[in-house]
């Protein structure tokens, strides 16, 4: 008679650190998406919301009565770079940074003087077709 040998081997234990790893990795990767689809969704608002507001802006400068000028118009053009309390750290950049206060004196002194200010497209208008709005514009942004 022939012995056929039989395995008496003990089942094994599963480890329950694989199930908890599987899982963990699977939450992981769920937030991910929902965080990368989410900020993708603002992103998509944000630039709708910009995209409307630039849309009122154009419309309402198309709205103003723009007077085609005799001389070539020239506009005076102020660039500053940062409006802030300068820090200490950033002496090196002094020439680049106007103070808030000192920012405020420079308008209102140029709006004494009877300077008004152009929004950027308004300034291409107006170089481009020679052309300044009939009545003066105030400060929409920079």
């Amino acid at each position: 008679m022939a012995h056929t040998p039989t395995s008496h081997r003990k089942p094994r234990k599963r480890s329950p650190w694989l199930a908890i790893a599987s899982v963990f990795f699977l939450l992981i990767a769920l937030i991910g998406i929902f965080l990368f689809f989410n900020n993708r969704s603002k992103q998509e608002i944000k630039t709708k919301t910009n995209a409307s507001s630039h849309r009122k802006i154009v419309t309402s400068i198309k709205k103003k009565k723009w007077v085609k000028q005799k001389t070539p118009v020239k506009i005076p053009i102020l660039m500053y770079h940062a409006v802030h309390v300068m820090d200490p750290s950033e002496a090196a950049s002094a020439n680049l940074i106007v103070a808030p206060d000192i920012f405020e004196s420079h308008i209102k002194r140029l709006k004494k003087e009877g300077y008004y200010f152009l929004a950027p497209n308004e300034a291409y208008r107006a170089l481009n077709e020679n052309a300044l709005p009939e009545k003066k514009s105030h400060l929409d942004y920079f």
